[in-house]
């Protein structure tokens, strides 16, 4: 059976709507001729009758035949308002509608194949590939897709061997330099060299951590987000700024490491920006969402998307007592995004600023 469909999107759609016309055609012609008034036809006369004679008194005695007469209304109706005509066009109508709607469910299959192949690529690199089915166009496309998501992996592979090799070869110069700058004698010179290469060792390690956090992403497991939110808020407990969290929410399925950093990288940007914050847990049936609102300046409107850019800052001088290296709100999205969530911020009123983390509850692929 699989060997009568044809192989292109194109020979399907012929085939499908050659055989919808001739399947409507064909029961209203059915239709009409079961339906239709037959003009009656005497009983042949006796020098019309074949055969031998019959007998005496047959076409005498012999009963003529019931006649089927329809309604005058009917008989006498113009032929476009003949109740038949139009029922012929309804059964056409439904047979075309019926075939329209089969091909429409058959055509459509590959498509959204493809469609949640690709969501499922966009949250995880690593999920299965497309399995080539169906029309050739669709198996071309699938071919497609999967050799694209096999450059990726490839390429994001080697990126993570370069990264490493990076990560060696300048954390190594660094080392000497830190062991070198024991011998300056004079106190400020050695501790403005200090702070120097404090800031780079922060900057390169942030930079590789954000790079191999994307090349590497970690499996999901049961996490207790209600219990993680709390424990982050303790371990940055601080008088100046401190953050109250309130609120429950059931345990999801989550990655657990991704999570903790994105939480306290938002956790740490509401205390050094918006001295300390109130963070609400708001769980519902089908998403967590955590709010954390702090009390500082806020930030400009056109910037509440900007933020979310890697090494952006507002702060221009780059100071990392003022700003960071700028990747705190990227990877936090990042890692929103690859749970299939969203982060967003907004600006309360009267003041503060309200970062928003919505998780699904979903269980992994």
């Amino acid at each position: 059976m699989r060997r009568l469909i044809p192989d292109t999107f194109f020979a399907r759609l012929f085939v499908l709507f050659f055989v919808g016309l001739i399947a409507s055609h064909l029961l209203g012609s059915v239709v009409f001729f079961t339906l239709a008034p037959q003009a009656h036809r005497p009983p042949p006369h006796r020098s019309e009758w074949v055969g031998p004679p019959p007998p005496v008194g047959h076409m005498q005695d012999r009963p003529p035949p019931p006649e089927f007469h329809f309604p005058p209304r009917i008989l006498q109706a113009p032929p476009m308002r003949h109740p038949i005509v139009w029922l012929d066009q309804l059964i056409r109508l439904l047979v075309l509608a019926l075939t329209a709607w089969i091909g429409a469910r058959w055509l459509s299959k590959p498509m959204s194949r493809l469609s949640d192949a690709a969501v499922a690529l966009g949250q995880n690199l690593q999920s299965p590939p497309l399995a080539p089915t169906g029309p050739a166009e669709a198996r071309h496309t699938a071919d497609a897709f999967n050799r694209m998501q096999a450059q990726l992996r490839a390429q994001i592979d080697e990126r993570s061997r370069f990264l490493a090799a990076v990560s060696h070869d300048l954390r190594t110069p660094l080392t000497r330099l830190r062991l070198r700058c024991e011998a300056i004698e004079a106190p400020e010179l050695r501790e403005r060299v200090q702070i120097d290469l404090a800031e780079m060792n922060g900057m390169l390690t942030a930079t590789l951590d954000y790079l191999r956090g994307q090349a590497q992403p970690e499996g999901r497991q049961l996490l207790d987000i209600a219990a993680l939110v709390h424990s982050l808020a303790d371990d940055l407990d601080n008088p100046q700024a401190p953050l109250r969290v309130s609120g429950e929410a059931q345990a999801i399925h989550a990655q657990p490491v991704a999570l903790k950093r994105c939480l306290n990288n938002l956790l740490e940007n509401a205390q050094r920006y918006g001295n300390g914050a109130e963070v609400h847990i708001i769980d519902s049936r089908d998403e967590c969402c955590i709010e954390i609102h702090d009390h500082g300046p806020g930030l400009p409107d056109n910037q509440l998307e900007a933020v979310f850019a890697p090494f952006y800052r507002i702060d221009d001088s780059r100071n990392r007592q003022t700003g960071g290296v700028g990747l705190g709100l990227s990877i936090a999205r990042d890692i929103a995004l690859a749970h299939g969530g969203s982060l967003t911020l907004h600006n309360a009123q009267p003041e503060g600023l309200i970062a928003t983390l919505v998780l699904p509850r979903q269980r992994p692929h």
